[in-house]
């Protein structure tokens, strides 16, 4: 199943839509830091509206398969560039998330060395895995 880390300002329903897509009831509350779900990533708005901590994102976007930008109906103006229109509803990102996908590499080198149990008398030759030492 895919990750998805949903982005935006404050109150562009960033965490109801992650109450949504987890069946539950839907219930105002204020993200105060980043909750990681299975595979949801609900950010805190101020994270995409303040600069120091827009590099915490980026942090979390790497354990992303899929970033979703949501903004306000009723917002003003736009955090995101121009053209970026893309829409969907919460059955489509569902299915999305659900369907098999390829395994990352660094996932599968992070396999082979976990395989090697750190620490133990391995040789040199043995933490070379497909030309990346470990």
């Amino acid at each position: 199943m895919r990750k998805i880390m949903f982005v935006g300002r404050s109150e562009s329903g960033k965490t109801t839509l992650t109450q949504a897509m987890k069946g539950k009831k839907i219930i105002y509350h204020k993200t105060q830091y980043v909750n990681h779900y299975d595979v949801i990533i609900d950010t805190p708005g101020e994270y995409a509206e303040t600069k120091r901590l827009g590099g915490s994102l980026a942090v979390y976007g790497a354990e992303s398969d899929v970033i979703g930008l949501l903004i306000s109906a009723t917002e003003p103006f736009s955090l995101y560039p121009p053209n970026c229109t893309s829409q969907s509803n919460r059955e489509d990102i569902i299915s999305y998330l659900k369907e098999e996908h390829e395994t990352l590499p660094w996932e599968t080198v992070k396999a082979q060395y976990d395989k090697l149990e750190y620490g133990s008398n391995a040789s040199d030759e043995d933490m070379n895995i497909n030309g990346v030492v470990v």
